[in-house]
């Protein structure tokens, strides 16, 4: 294993140990650009990773020049780049000074870029973003350099992936409607119900039980060591039988 691929299979693994919960996605994306052109013989790196929903693609470069080669492709949504993030191909470009758009091939030439390799991120067909690999007149680039970073967009792809389960399991939990409030609680009281005056010419009461509101009661004041007081019937009425 040469030094160049021991770069990048340890670049690899410092990607893969990186927890979802912290990651910095912005900057995790800065790092590996800056850290895959030298092992590679590439003389910059751009890495775009698509946004979620409708929001703008998030955009790294290993240095000021390859970033304007990625910022002008992001604004005018057309290049090797996006094309290579959409369809989840690999794009090789042998002369980026005469490629759409315009301002890309203008950008190319004015600062020496001259060939480009776009290599797909994706995870089971489905495209998270690309890398692209650029090169000039001494330092091209092609195909055969797809491989030596694969196992870097392995890891990478993976953290994606878990970024992106994370917030559609967040997004769930907020849309969840918020539980019903519980059932205020009740209390079954004697309650004194008078019928009609029998045949006999008496009054007669009936003692039954209704689901009352829980209300405040002055026993649940009183002192443990005083008893309840009885409750007596009223004069000159029985109670049935």
């Amino acid at each position: 294993m040469t030094a160049a691929d021991q770069s990048l299979v340890s670049l690899a693994l410092l990607v893969g140990r990186m927890t979802v919960r912290d990651l910095d996605l912005p900057g995790v994306l800065r790092r590996v650009a800056t850290a895959i052109p030298a092992p590679v013989g590439a003389a910059g790196a751009v890495l775009y990773v698509a946004g979620p929903g409708d929001d703008e693609p998030v955009v790294a470069a290993s240095d000021p020049k390859a970033g304007r080669i990625g910022e002008v492709q992001r604004r005018a949504g057309g290049g090797p780049l996006p094309t290579g993030a959409r369809t989840a191909r690999q794009v090789h470009t042998p002369d980026l000074t005469r490629v759409a758009p315009q301002a890309l091939a203008a950008a190319a030439a004015d600062l020496g870029f001259t060939t480009s390799l776009v290599v797909p991120l994706s995870a089971a067909g489905e495209p998270y973003g690309a890398l692209q690999l650029l090169g000039t007149p001494g330092r091209p680039v092609g195909p055969s350099q797809a491989d030596a970073v694969r196992p870097v967009l392995a890891a990478l792809v993976a953290r994606l992936v878990d970024v992106r389960t994370l917030r559609e399991l967040r997004e769930k939990a907020d849309s969840r409607p918020a539980p019903p409030p519980p059932p205020a609680p009740t209390l079954d009281v004697a309650t004194t119900v008078l019928r009609p005056k029998s045949e006999a010419g008496s009054e007669a009461t009936h003692v039954v039980s209704v689901p009352a509101q829980r209300r405040p009661s002055a026993a649940r004041h009183r002192r443990r060591d005083e008893p309840d007081e009885p409750v007596r019937p009223e004069p000159g009425r029985r109670r049935l039988r």
